[in-house]
């Protein structure tokens, strides 16, 4: 007889363990319907084709009389919204404003600055912002290093994808073929002497990324310049942009990279999770 055939003391079938609940787990002074009601607009969020009553109170342990309840309740105030011919429920326009006031008040120019500064002087680094444009990258912030050395680009400042470090996190979530082709023919414009001019080549840095979660340049852009970047992802995962560190080659030693990188990775995640990334 299997494990799940089994009969407990009383000759009653074993129950399922049961899933946690927050609002079980509210401390003293919360309110559990409130906490039940965040529940179900936290699960509706995760599913993109909505979900009916009984399903909702099966995902959440609730009884289906109180799911319901709950339901009609942030319908009235516009938080959920049913489709008349399937019945299921998903987030309504009140929820979708309420999200909207998040983002325009945890938008990359407001969440970045303080975290990519602390970045900057922390490891004496200069640190960059950019987005993808078309076949460039376009610095949209720039934090200087109060290093002696020290990096100087704007705002503004437009560089070809193959050149920057900060493309190649950009592109590590496309597919080769769809990197290639955006890239254009070869062999790219040779800016310096280390500038990668062949796709076989971008594509090996691109595949490194992928596996460290970080990307690196070595004077392709600017000579004897290092990099290290990182991608940033908006909520729906998405890379948006890309977080930089910059610092002259000839003071940088390649033992360094890894405990640098770690730093520029993990303010790309915060700034990546104030924007509402997963």
């Amino acid at each position: 007889m299997s494990t799940a055939n089994k009969r407990t003391a009383g000759n009653r079938p074993a129950s399922p363990p049961t899933k946690p609940r927050s609002s079980d787990m509210i401390k003293g002074g919360g309110n559990q319907s409130l906490a039940r009601g965040l529940e179900i607009l936290s699960q509706l969020a995760r599913d993109e084709e909505g979900v009916g009553v009984r399903d909702l109170a099966r995902q959440l342990n609730l009884s289906p009389s109180i799911t319901h309840r709950l339901v009609k309740t942030l319908a009235e105030f516009g938080f959920l919204e049913q489709d008349e011919a399937t019945q299921r429920y998903r987030i309504g326009h009140r929820a979708f404003e309420v999200g909207n006031t998040y983002l325009r008040h945890n938008s990359l120019e407001t969440v970045a600055p303080p975290i990519v500064r602390a970045l900057a002087q922390e490891h004496q680094l200069n640190a960059f912002i950019g987005v993808m444009r078309g076949r460039h990258i376009v610095y949209t912030m720039v934090f200087a290093s109060s290093a002696p050395v020290a990096v100087m680009s704007s705002p503004g400042t437009r560089a070809p994808l193959h050149t920057m470090a900060q493309g190649k996190a950009i592109l590590a979530d496309q597919p080769d073929d769809a990197i290639l082709e955006l890239l254009g023919p070869e062999p790219y414009p040779k800016l310096t002497e280390t500038t990668i001019t062949r796709g076989a080549d971008f594509l090996k840095d691109v595949a490194e990324c992928r596996k460290r979660g970080y990307a690196t340049g070595d004077g392709e852009f600017v000579p004897g310049v290092f990099n290290i970047a990182a991608a940033i992802r908006d909520r729906s995962g998405a890379a948006v942009a890309a977080l930089s560190g910059s610092l002259p080659r000839h003071l940088h030693r390649r033992s360094d990279t890894p405990k640098i990188a770690k730093s520029i990775v993990e303010a790309a995640q915060r700034i990546s999770r104030a924007l509402g990334a997963p």
